[in-house]
């Protein structure tokens, strides 16, 4: 296998430790468990697990080193750090939104991010080709307003018509929910990014739209249906 993007940092690393680490953050005190006199956070756990697979899997397979990953951990803990600060002075005024110009907005910079950032850099994420092909599914782009796209759609959906809290579900159902949660992530991820072979930034961005949406609402869907 070869790799034909740069190495440093790991962008699958800096993700899973910008977007994992955020919802570890978000979910830190709704279960813990006691053992002895220590109280164990029990979804911060399963995330750091998530958060080191992902990491030295890019290792196993051998497309970065230890320091790609360390650059990686260092730039999505800067991402998170940003985003927790930045987030709730934009949400104020996101919030005295419409419904439909929420929906609205989500799509429009969505689309523009992708659009023109694909345009301007059609051969990005292939910097060690000599003859890069157009639009490959390598670049960020696609990952990134696919994401917006289907992570914003579903968190708007969820929020106005599913409103899944979790505090309020017995400790015990919401573990099996988190797992619950993980395996249907991995069984609509894994074939889009595994199985079906499509060098296209559009069937990037597409994927990673539905992925995200699943995982904003779907699962939350699932998870009240559930309980």
């Amino acid at each position: 296998m070869v790799e034909p993007s740069y190495g440093f940092p790991s962008g699958h690393t800096q993700n899973a430790v910008a977007f994992w680490g955020y919802f570890g953050d978000e979910f830190k005190d709704n279960t813990t468990y006691k053992l002895s006199n220590f109280t164990i956070p029990i979804v911060p756990v399963i995330i750091s697990i998530i958060i080191f697979l992902v990491s030295i899997s890019r290792i196993i397979i051998g497309v970065h080193d230890v320091q790609d990953i360390v650059g990686g951990v260092l730039f999505g803990i800067a991402v998170l750090l940003i985003f927790m600060y930045l987030e709730p002075l934009v949400s104020e005024k996101f919030n005295n939104l419409t419904f439909t110009i929420k929906i609205i907005l989500t799509v429009t910079v969505s689309l523009s991010l992708f659009l023109v950032g694909t345009l301007l850099f059609p051969d990005a994420g292939m910097g060690l080709v000599a003859n890069p092909p157009l639009y490959p599914d390598s670049g960020a782009f696609g990952q990134f307003g696919g994401v917006i796209l289907g992570f914003g759609i579903g968190y708007l959906l969820e929020g106005e018509y599913v409103k899944y809290d979790p505090s309020s579900v017995p400790k015990k159902k919401l573990l099996i929910n988190v797992i619950i949660c993980i395996i249907i992530l991995l069984v609509v991820f894994v074939p889009f990014e595994y199985l079906l072979e499509i060098d296209s930034v559009f069937y990037r961005f597409a994927r990673y739209g539905i992925v995200s949406f699943v995982l904003a609402y779907i699962i939350p869907l699932i998870c009240k249906k559930l309980n």
